[in-house]
């Protein structure tokens, strides 16, 4: 498969953050496709945490392989699993995990988790959101587990997996898609699966207003609806708003 950033003094990383996030994405869409459509109705987050705690713990494993120095700061730890009033919770983490990862122990899942609990300062680490998007996941619509390399404070490289975007933007479920970007070698999108090459993504050089369309959240506690429809129509934009949760706008917009 062609790689866009063979040539970057990242290479090596954004291929294995590229891996990390597409392997993490395949476990988030099976806790998504098992989860009880009534969960939104009662209010109930246990799909999402156990995506949580089940996508930390793989891309911190990926990255332990590939850069056993490199301190990840993720979302989670796994000082709730271990206790025995959550013993239910913890194997069913484990259980997606070992989807990916065949018998693999209980307490070396934990372990993965818990590399991403580093708070420290370094001049080198990972920075990961395993979900962005809770109500979206729950929602059984877009969400994405998000890895970027920060090196002297600033964004090195990065990937962006949003397991449910398709070639058209705006549509609930889709094969899904994986953004790679690093430091002044641009964007490229590949497909989730892991076949076909990537494609280089940019905003579309458009002189018509009226063929433009813009991303908004689909929470409005997340956006202001009102001021984007007032900047779209100043702008002569006609289309209306995408609704779309997550980073999975920015990808979008990219």
């Amino acid at each position: 498969m062609t790689n866009p950033h063979a040539t970057t003094p990242f290479a090596n990383e954004v291929a294995v953050a590229l891996d990390a996030v597409r392997q993490a994405g395949l476990l988030c869409r099976s806790v998504q496709d098992g989860m009880d459509p009534g969960v939104l109705e009662k209010n109930d987050r246990s799909p999402v945490t156990v995506a949580d705690f089940g996508s930390q713990a793989i891309v911190c494993d990926v990255l332990a392989k590939a850069f056993p120095d490199d301190p990840v700061i993720g979302e989670e730890n796994a000082g709730a699993l271990r206790e025995p009033d959550n013993a239910a919770l913890l194997d069913t983490v484990v259980g997606h995990v070992r989807a990916l990862r065949p018998d693999v122990p209980a307490k070396t899942v934990c372990d993965w988790i818990d590399r991403g609990a580093a708070r420290a300062y370094s001049s080198r680490f990972w920075t990961l959101d395993p979900i962005d998007g809770t109500k979206g996941f729950l929602r059984g619509e877009h969400y994405a587990v998000a890895l970027g390399l920060i090196v002297d404070g600033k964004l090195a490289a990065a990937a962006l997996a949003c397991p449910n975007l398709g070639p058209v933007i705006g549509e609930p479920r889709g094969a899904g898609t994986v953004f790679t970007a690093v430091l002044g070698n641009g964007c490229w999108y590949w497909p989730m699966d892991g076949e076909g090459d990537p494609a280089p993504s940019h905003v579309t050089d458009l002189d018509d207003p009226t063929q433009l369309r813009f991303c908004q959240s689909v929470e409005k506690a997340h956006s202001s609806h009102d001021s984007a429809s007032r900047i779209a129509n100043h702008l002569g934009v006609i289309a209306p708003g995408v609704k779309v949760d997550s980073q999975v706008k920015y990808g979008a917009v990219a």
